[in-house]
């Protein structure tokens, strides 16, 4: 059974405006940046635990990024791969402003998954998460510019023991920024150093 923290959420939303929650910058800026050195930040976020728990479906960490559009497809991508089973649900996205209402960040809500410290036979589960997840056309106008491309892409690259979770005793992707989308043909997009297992 989850035991529940009683100080849920961590960070509360000044307002919500057409579906989206908007934070005071200033109130979470300090634990950006800790979170970051605590190394809960990947390659395009910073991962805010906000005292949610693991495995429970209404609360929510924050997942905050420097690029709206990143965020926003991240999101996207995360919603598509929950409905599949092979994420945390998210809940809505998120804004961080300054105090003149100026927009300095840019994230969603996410359930929190388990971490893990290693998978045994973590090739077949990447290869197999890759199958499910090449599945799904995503969005790609947050590619930065080296990688732009026309192809339609998906997800499934990136995969790695940091960028799996445990959702509800089930292995899960939690990292669903740029680096996670290949060819739908299975290949790491030109110039991209890293790729998935199985390539």
């Amino acid at each position: 059974m989850t035991m529940l923290k009683a100080d849920y959420p961590q960070f509360k939303p000044k307002r919500e405006m057409n579906g989206i929650l908007i934070y005071e910058f200033a109130k979470l800026k300090y634990y950006l940046g800790k979170s970051d050195d605590d190394g809960f930040g990947g390659a395009s976020c910073i991962f805010l635990e906000n005292n949610a728990s693991i495995n429970v479906k209404d609360q929510f960490g924050l997942k905050v990024f420097w690029s709206e559009k990143e965020a926003k497809n991240a999101w996207i991508r995360q919603k598509k791969a929950a409905k599949i089973g092979l994420a945390p649900p998210v809940g809505k996205r998120i804004v961080l402003v300054d105090k003149y209402g100026q927009a300095e960040r840019w994230g969603y809500q996410t359930c929190c998954a388990d971490m893990v410290k290693s998978i045994k036979n973590l090739e077949k589960v990447c290869k197999a998460m890759k199958i499910i997840l090449s599945k799904i056309i995503v969005p790609t106008d947050d590619l930065p510019t080296q990688y732009a491309t026309d192809l339609p892409c998906v997800m499934g690259g990136d995969l790695h023991c940091d960028n799996i979770g445990i959702w509800c005793g089930r292995y899960v992707c939690i990292d669903f920024g740029h680096h996670t989308i290949i060819h739908k043909s299975g290949r790491a997009l030109r110039g991209r150093p890293w790729t998935a297992f199985g390539e």
